[in-house]
């Protein structure tokens, strides 16, 4: 092998080992080990020694990739900064940087030491993240960009974008929504309807999973239906969507779960369930219950699900807490209830809602039979919600949010 082609191969090597975060092996997803190893048919080749890949090749690659990535951010008008932030095990508050202009990369972390984010110290992080793109443009980029915040601290970070909007830091700011309606599904389970709702989905789960003669008898009775109900699940508070699964799954087992508890009674089981677990499970009031607040459970996590795809539009944020609150007129629910729902929807969208939102949405074509129309659009989420009603929640919304 002539010392030009090892240069060559030794740097496909070096650009796999880069691309891959340092596996050493064959990935078939991976184009660039793929690259390398067609170029290594022919003769014998030994990888470089450590020392020479990290002095040598490993910066040709390194310079390579700065190089592009200058290159785009040259070549763009504006872009996104994303920070999405959690607590640390020691208490710190831990922020990774992505920046999208407009496919999103990585661009850095830091810390804020403390148990509670304030301010300040956030927008003082926020310059230093924005200097590093400036830096890399050699002052060229324009700073025309809008940015978005995910963090579980929602008011702290509200008064942090306010201040780099007066500082003129960035065009437009706001939070994420799909954290907002995750937050606003955490307030819901408070409730004690819906606490009752969750507790019978929970107990009846773990029940059925957690003693093995009940999951014995259980599954038996699961493989006979067809088709066969999926599994029962329990409420996971990490998960954004996790709070819809557990009624979802309970309701779709209760022909199991009540053929179980009749079998027993009729001794065609040789076991004894809890007197207490029988009634729960034979009262309607409590599957009515479940039933009720699944249908809102479900729909906020589609909403959710929604918030957090990359095509849905900014235009979509202020369109689904407008129908969210409109699809509560056709519930059976209480007007206490109602009210109270209505007030987390409102002071949920009061943390991330700005007159971008609220333009984006009243602009966007997407949204014209929403409007205009005797009945909502089709576009998912949003089916069989009157155009009236969305309307009205809508300008109940904004002029809340307007006040907050």
């Amino acid at each position: 092998m002539s010392a030009e082609r090892a240069v060559a191969v030794s740097m496909a090597y070096a650009e796999a080992v880069f691309a891959s975060g340092g596996k050493f092996g064959y990935c078939t997803n991976e184009k660039e080990w793929g690259a390398f190893w067609a170029m290594l048919i022919g003769p014998e080749w030994r990888p470089p020694l450590r020392h020479i890949m990290s002095e040598k090749y490993m910066n040709l690659v390194f310079h390579k990739v700065d190089g592009g990535v200058r290159a785009v951010l040259g070549s763009v008008i504006g872009g996104c900064y994303q920070y999405d932030g959690w607590t640390g095990p020691n208490g710190e508050q831990v922020f990774s940087v992505l920046f999208g202009a407009p496919l999103p990369f990585y661009l850095s972390s830091f810390r804020i030491s403390g148990r509670r984010e304030s301010a300040d110290p956030l927008v003082a992080k926020v310059k230093e993240q924005l200097l590093l793109v400036e830096c890399a443009t050699d002052g060229s980029w324009q700073r025309r960009h809008d940015t978005g915040f995910v963090t579980d601290w929602p008011n702290v970070n509200r008064s942090a974008r306010t201040k780099l909007l007066e500082a003129d830091a960035f065009s437009f700011a706001y939070g994420c929504a799909a954290h907002a309606m995750s937050n606003l599904c955490r307030g819901i389970v408070k409730l004690p309807s819906v606490l009752l709702a969750v507790a019978f989905c929970t107990m009846l789960s773990k029940f059925f999973h957690g003693h093995h003669l009940p999951r014995v008898h259980f599954i038996k009775e699961q493989e006979k239906e067809t088709p066969r109900p999926t599994a029962m699940k329990l409420f996971l508070p990490t998960r954004w969507t996790g709070a819809a699964r557990l009624p979802t799954s309970t309701l779709k087992n209760r022909g199991t779960i009540t053929t179980v508890l009749f079998k027993s009674k009729q001794r065609a089981i040789d076991m004894d369930f809890p007197t207490s677990l029988f009634d729960a499970v034979m009262d309607n009031d409590n599957w009515d219950n479940v039933a009720q607040w699944e249908l809102v459970l479900c729909t906020l996590a589609s909403i959710t699900n929604y918030l957090q795809a990359d095509t849905t539009p900014l235009s979509g944020v202020h369109a689904s807490f407008l129908s969210l609150e409109a699809s509560l007129m056709t519930k059976t629910f209480l007007a206490a209830v109602r009210d109270q729902v209505r007030s987390f929807i409102k002071a949920r969208y009061a943390t991330i809602v700005t007159l971008a939102h609220v333009f984006a949405f009243f602009l966007h074509p997407l949204f014209v039979q929403f409007r205009e129309a005797s009945r909502a659009s089709a576009v998912k989420p949003y089916s069989e919600m009157d155009a009236a009603v969305c309307m009205d929640a809508a300008k109940r919304l904004v002029r809340a949010a307007s006040e907050a």
